[in-house]
């Protein structure tokens, strides 16, 4: 078995620059995507999403993120997750937060909590996927990747993440590549890493199939 991939797209290239992320989770996106079509931080304001004082708090939690200070991040979402529970913004950036941590177990409790509250957050349930394969949970996870690809069939980087958990952790070789190979139509096909990916697959897969017929 090969070493552990990583977890998901762009964990190092995107999800270092925290600050997308907390302009992206607004949008319904994903860690490294642009900007795609929903509601954004400043919008969500507009239409009334959040009261004042918690966008408030939420401004002031993204630029922690920004400068580099996770922790006083994580600090500030988890008040705003104690004086607005209902609020799944709070819990779904903590979550994220603590799982870049590796406090998988508090940030799988945060991304439950955000699911509960916003069912159709694909983010919520891509990183929960993630935080659930963290723990060995790899038939949730599955279930925790296609409920973020129901909800958002364009979800580039849950196609990614359904991939390793296929390739690496299930064995279920043709369907990690016709979930990298989807993950690429949607990018553009510019990831190298998976590319190798891909046709190292291929290789398996013809040569898993020629040991049934030979």
């Amino acid at each position: 078995m090969r070493k552990s991939r990583p977890e998901f797209a762009g964990w190092r290239r995107g999800l270092a620059l925290l600050g997308l992320i907390l302009q992206l989770l607004w949008l319904g996106g994903c860690a490294t995507a642009p900007p795609e079509a929903g509601a954004g931080a400043a919008e969500a304001k507009k239409k009334g999403a959040l009261p004042p004082e918690a966008q408030a708090a939420y401004e002031r939690a993204r630029w922690s993120v920004q400068a580099g200070r996770d922790q006083e991040a994580v600090d500030l979402f988890r008040q705003m997750t104690q004086k607005w529970p209902d609020l799944e913004i709070g819990h779904v950036n903590l979550g994220l937060l603590l799982l870049r941590a590796g406090k998988t177990d508090e940030a799988l409790a945060a991304l439950e909590r955000a699911v509960q509250l916003k069912p159709d957050d694909a983010v919520a349930w891509n990183h929960l996927g993630i935080a659930l394969r963290h723990k060995g949970q790899f038939h949730k996870a599955l279930d925790a990747y296609r409920q973020a690809l129901k909800i958002r069939p364009d979800y580039a980087n849950a196609y990614r993440n359904l991939g390793i958990l296929y390739d690496i952790y299930l064995q279920e070789l043709p369907q990690a590549l016709d979930a990298y190979k989807r993950y690429q139509q949607l990018t553009g096909g510019d990831d190298e890493t998976v590319k190798k990916w891909i046709v190292d697959l291929e290789r398996r897969v013809a040569a898993a199939q020629k040991g049934k017929t030979g």
